[in-house]
């Protein structure tokens, strides 16, 4: 019977142990937990951790300038962004990022909105201007919208789209370009035809002469002379055929030739990066204004001297209409 009432009493204090201990541990639980809540009430922006120590985050448009410290997990000090700097989320950054800039060249950027301590420059196109190249949905350079001309618009420019023109129009006037093309070459073979005829007929009545005494001694005006001397006109109206024959290789070989920069170059490119006739054409015209009245003549000279005698002579076909 003692022995008995001894282990009866043996497992009740051991039931009263456990009983307290396990209350210690939920009023420690409670209380640790009721200690984060309080802090994250105190801190609006978030928390984070340092060394052990939680401490609050800095504000939006702010930056980190010292931890807090175990006696004050609160006392976390944040101080604003410069000029020209943001954050723009809540942070435990030194140091605050550098705003965007629109203004690089030939990006064809404007500024949408200012940047301030919490947001970033925002960037759009300028006007008449489209997005060829976006990263995180904001876009770094822009392209010029594409002139239909003629054959009209079907699908407008947008902030992320080049004009579309009408196709059957745009394909008729390529054709009437190509019949055009086709009557000079025929012109120029018949010319040519008959500038051998000439010559040959010249040599035959030279050896005629040259056997007759009566004509020794005597010189026979040449019968095939060259075409002439370059027209000073304004020759706007022949340069879309021109750069067609030139092409874009061609066209920037003569450009720089000429002492044209790659900027120019480059800017022609980019504002026509899918069209190589528009893109040809648009540097022809920039060249053309730079060489004056004399334009054709230096580019037929320059034609010759990188030994496209072949374009060299198009070239001279459409500005004599032959």
């Amino acid at each position: 019977m003692k022995t008995s009432y001894s282990f009866v009493s043996s497992s009740l204090t051991r039931f009263s142990i456990l009983v307290l201990f396990g209350s210690h541990l939920s009023l420690g639980v409670d209380a640790s937990s009721r200690l984060q809540k309080k802090r994250e009430v105190l801190c609006a922006d978030g928390l984070y951790q340092h060394d052990s120590i939680t401490c609050c985050l800095c504000a939006i448009g702010q930056r980190l300038k010292k931890h807090c410290t175990a006696a004050s997990p609160q006392d976390t000090q944040c101080e604003p962004c410069e000029p020209g700097l943001y954050n723009s989320h809540p942070n435990q950054d030194n140091n605050c990022k550098r705003c965007t800039s629109c203004s690089h060249q030939n990006a064809n950027l404007e500024v949408e909105s200012a940047c301030t301590r919490a947001r970033d420059t925002k960037c759009r196109c300028k006007a008449h201007h489209y997005c060829i190249s976006a990263d995180d949905q904001d876009c770094k350079l822009c392209s010029s919208c594409t002139e239909c001309g003629l054959e009209g618009v079907k699908v407008a420019c947008t902030a992320t789209n080049d004009t579309v023109c009408n196709d059957k129009l745009k394909v008729r006037t390529r054709v009437w370009i190509a019949v055009a093309i086709a009557c000079a070459a025929v012109t120029i073979i018949i010319i040519i035809g008959v500038s051998f005829r000439r010559s040959r007929k010249h040599r035959r009545n030279h050896q005629r002469s040259s056997n007759n005494p009566a004509t020794m001694g005597l010189e026979m005006e040449p019968i095939n002379r060259p075409l002439g001397p370059i027209p000073c006109t304004d020759p706007s109206r022949h340069l879309p055929a021109i750069a067609e024959e030139l092409g874009w290789k061609t066209m920037v070989n003569v450009a720089t030739r000429s002492g044209i920069n790659m900027v120019t170059i480059d800017s022609c490119r980019l504002d026509h990066p899918h069209d190589s006739e528009e893109r040809t054409l648009q540097l022809l015209r920039k060249w053309t204004e730079y060489q004056g009245m004399d334009a054709m003549e230096n580019l037929i000279q320059i034609l010759h001297d990188i030994r496209q005698n072949y374009k060299a002579q198009k070239v001279k076909s459409i500005v004599f209409q032959i």
